[in-house]
């Protein structure tokens, strides 16, 4: 199966109505007037090739779901950004962790036996 038809069939992306409503909730959209979600999942669908956007734009995606939560067509863009991230790791195409890894590193401190007791 090709990248193009997985994309589609397991993330529902032609049903996107172009609200807009998934960037409008983004909290890196608000952030970067570069950054667009629907921008992502159309353009990734009319050029059939997610190297075509800025390898900034698709690492900046915090995963938080809340395009997921507000979208009326039921498009599951988290998987959609998952599945075009290991399309770029297939590619031999560099990522960068969106939030620095501290997201990883709270987790690990958080989980440390307190050492002060």
């Amino acid at each position: 199966m090709q990248y193009d038809e997985k994309l589609v069939r397991e993330t529902n992306a032609f049903s996107c109505l172009e609200c807009g409503k998934c960037t409008g909730t983004c909290p890196v959209a608000r952030y970067s007037s570069t950054f667009s979600p629907r921008q992502i999942l159309t353009g990734s669908i009319h050029n059939s090739h997610p190297s075509s956007f800025p390898k900034a734009d698709l690492w900046s995606c915090l995963t938080c779901k809340r395009c997921d939560e507000v979208c009326p067509s039921d498009i599951k863009y988290i998987d959609f950004i998952h599945l075009i991230r290991q399309f770029q790791g297939i590619e031999n195409r560099e990522g960068t962790c969106s939030h620095g890894g501290i997201l990883e590193s709270i987790s690990k401190i958080m989980m440390a036996p307190n050492l002060k007791q």
